[in-house]
């Protein structure tokens, strides 16, 4: 998907768009709150899926991103 340092607002852009029209595939309850694994299959890449995982603590009912990342292999 060629997102560089040097454009790394479009990996930002995509997390964006993920958290509003992505599925969440899994919910996990752990120490710190709960966690919330994301799917979203970004347009126009044949398939190309962004997982997102974020948390909601005990303290703070804001999201946080914990994790994201491109999985090319998998083709939903």
């Amino acid at each position: 998907m060629g997102i560089t340092a040097n454009n790394a607002e479009v990996l930002q852009e995509l997390i964006q768009k993920a958290a509003i029209e992505g599925e969440v595939v899994q919910e996990n309850t752990t120490d710190f709150g709960q966690q919330f694994k994301v799917d979203w299959t970004v347009p126009d890449t044949a398939g190309i899926e962004l997982r997102t995982i974020w948390e909601i603590t005990r303290t703070n009912s804001n999201p946080r991103l914990i994790s994201a990342f491109l999985n090319h292999d998998k083709k939903l």
